[in-house]
């Protein structure tokens, strides 16, 4: 997808204007794939061409990868498919806090009548 940050340099050097308040290190982004776009946190990796924005703290570039480019062949030949596996099977579904709310004011609602799961961590997968 983007020949041009192939190698973990080049795209490493594309963190130059990275936000200083994000937990996640230019380099473990770009050991990940990810290269910076330059628009707030928001990184794409070069092979697969996915988008990642709105790092959580605790947020893991290569296991955020997994989750949402489970095809992405960069991650497959780097980490192997039984990393994906185990990340794609380890995302437990959480209610969000309006979902929770509604449980917890009405005692008569039951987890499957609400229609919205959010996973635990952030949401990141770039539009």
């Amino acid at each position: 997808q983007y020949p041009n940050m192939c190698t973990v340099e080049s795209r490493v050097r594309s963190y130059r204007d990275w936000p200083r308040g994000i937990s996640q290190r230019p380099q473990a982004l770009s050991d990940a794939g990810f290269f910076y776009t330059g628009k707030g946190d928001k990184v794409i990796c070069f092979s697969c061409g996915g988008g990642l924005k709105n790092w959580g703290p605790n947020d893991d570039p290569w296991r955020n990868h997994a989750k949402w480019f489970a095809r992405c062949s960069y991650v497959l030949i780097v980490k192997g498919r039984q990393f994906v596996r185990d990340v794609v099977s380890s995302d437990t579904p959480l209610l969000n806090l309006k979902e929770a709310a509604k449980l917890v004011l009405n005692t008569t609602s039951s987890v499957a009548e609400n229609g919205t799961n959010v996973y635990s961590g952030s949401e990141g997968a770039a539009d």
